[in-house]
């Protein structure tokens, strides 16, 4: 099935962006940005980048991309801190993968945090699906309905992230980033 297909591409890419494991410290870097008190240091960032090292449009060249790719670093730690308050850590089936690396066991969390916050709850019914063929004949159902699928995985995955930075205090160092 297509939109099944697609919306496990979708959570995969969104997992795939946060692979670095959350709030590594390294002494002496420069801190890139703060979430409350926990800091995300130069290091942090270079590390996250060395994993994209193969794929060009990966490598931030302007500081306004090495941003959106740092947002992303952020996100991906206030979703671990979420998926760790919601006991994803703790699931039975992550035992069963003992000789997982930590990156790869977060990897898996991820993707199950997003899979039930934002994967399962957008489908779209096919009553919505021919309501939208109504104005857009273009398109074929299954079309309307990935298009549709889509826009709403986007838009509770948004809604997500702006729930939990709602009560967190964020601090991005843009001039930190200029030095990258």
């Amino acid at each position: 099935m297509k939109v099944f297909t697609k919306t496990v591409a979708i959570s995969l890419l969104v997992a795939f962006i946060f692979l670095l494991p959350a709030g590594a410290e390294t002494k002496n870097s420069e801190v890139l940005a703060e979430i409350d008190q926990q800091k995300i240091t130069k290091a942090d960032f270079t590390a996250y980048l060395s994993l994209f090292k193969d794929q060009g449009k990966y490598q931030p060249t302007t500081t306004a991309a090495r941003e959106k790719l740092l947002n992303n670093l952020i996100d991906r730690t206030l979703l671990l801190e979420e998926a760790r308050k919601q006991g994803y850590f703790e699931a039975p089936e992550l035992k069963k993968h003992g000789s997982l690396n930590s990156i790869e066991h977060e990897t898996i969390v991820l993707r199950q945090l997003l899979t039930d916050r934002i994967s399962r709850p957008a489908t779209i019914d096919d009553k919505t699906v021919n309501t939208y063929l109504k104005t857009h004949t273009n398109l074929t159902f299954e079309q309307a309905q990935e298009k549709l699928t889509s826009e709403r995985q986007l838009q509770l995955f948004q809604e997500l992230m702006q729930n939990l930075k709602k009560e967190r205090k964020i601090i991005i160092n843009k001039d930190a980033l200029k030095s990258i």
